[in-house]
């Protein structure tokens, strides 16, 4: 630990801690841990500096995604692509931070009644920014993940039309999944608002019927059945319910496939990405009393998805590495030399 200037890059590897944890929690752990000291602005600098090249790496983005996770060796494998929006506190305002997670069908282990589901290989891209930057982001992680190769490309999402918007543009093949608890959501809404105060009377009758349709039927039968009862509504609000579903219904009834999906073998909740808001963002940028400035924000938001993608045994190297290299490389070349170190 050196008395003045920046820590050795041994030493620095080693600071991590600041990317899981608040600054001053993070110096109290290592304290506690190592006899060698360091305070709250040391994790804060260190952290600052690999968010600085982590941008810079950024320069050269299809290269800066090849180095923090090399492609699937399996690329002709099916890829699942889900994205979502979440808000974290800035110092004037909440903004919303842009998440995805990309993953091939044989690294997500499927939970049951004891057992969650996790991805056990997948690529996480946040930004916190405008929806220009994260579809940059996307393409050039998708290309990385060789996208154009996998046998079958699946897109799960939440109704907003932003996310079939990015789904057309950068995989304009992709098999497009509405996520089915949103599906589910929005149809036990229009029940509360049916039936007010009692709702609760009819709710699962209403939920089991409407799943029955979309798995058995599809969206087509269930559709019908909801003009059926817009034709027997009596007030102004039941009928505002029901036009509301149903045009949310409509705008996503190809995406509504649940029983061929399922047939198939495909994912259809987005269970992965918003738990990744839980465990990639919120974890450490949604703590009490937090508030993020403009470029620290944005930092470690990319920081905490690259943290998350490379395991913390190589997120350092990656970021030094691509941060050094990245801006001065205009192909994939020199990645390949790089690539062969993770062999």
């Amino acid at each position: 630990m050196p008395e003045h200037g920046a820590e050795t890059i041994e030493l620095e590897r080693r600071i991590d801690f600041g990317v899981n944890d608040t600054y001053d929690v993070a110096s109290e752990r290592w304290n506690f841990h190592y006899p060698l000291k360091t305070s709250a602005n040391q994790f804060r600098q260190v952290i600052k500096r690999l968010g600085t090249k982590l941008e810079a790496a950024s320069k050269n983005p299809t290269l800066m995604h090849a180095t923090i996770e090399p492609p699937e060796a399996k690329a002709t494998q099916t890829l699942y692509v889900m994205n979502d929006g979440g808000m974290v506190p800035m110092r004037s305002e909440w903004r919303e931070c842009k998440l995805a997670v990309m993953f091939r069908d044989d690294s997500h282990v499927k939970g049951d009644a004891h057992l969650r589901g996790k991805i056990d290989n997948g690529r996480y891209v946040a930004v916190l920014g405008e929806q220009a930057e994260f579809q940059a982001e996307l393409q050039h992680a998708l290309f990385i993940e060789e996208a154009l190769k996998a046998s079958r490309v699946v897109w799960v999402a939440d109704g907003a039309r932003g996310n079939w918007a990015l789904a057309s543009v950068l995989a304009p093949s992709a098999t497009q999944i509405l996520d089915w608890h949103h599906a589910i959501e929005h149809a036990t809404d229009c029940c509360k608002a049916l039936w007010g105060e009692s709702a609760n009377d009819c709710l699962e009758l209403w939920k089991e019927g409407v799943e029955r349709l979309l798995l058995d039927e599809d969206a087509g039968q269930l559709l019908m059945q909801l003009r059926q009862c817009l034709a027997l509504a009596v007030g102004s609000a039941q009928r505002t319910a029901l036009e509301n579903l149903i045009a949310y219904y409509e705008t996503n009834e190809a995406r509504m496939r649940y029983g061929d999906f399922l047939r198939d073998g495909l994912l259809i909740g987005s269970g992965p990405v918003e738990s990744a808001h839980r465990h990639v963002i919120q974890a450490r940028m949604k703590r009490a009393g937090q508030h993020w400035g403009h470029v620290g924000g944005r930092q470690m938001a990319r920081l905490r998805a690259v943290y998350r993608t490379t395991g913390a045994d190589r997120f350092y190297d990656a970021i030094h590495w691509a941060g050094r290299y990245g801006p001065k490389a205009h192909n994939l070349s020199l990645f390949e030399k790089r690539r062969a170190s993770y062999r």
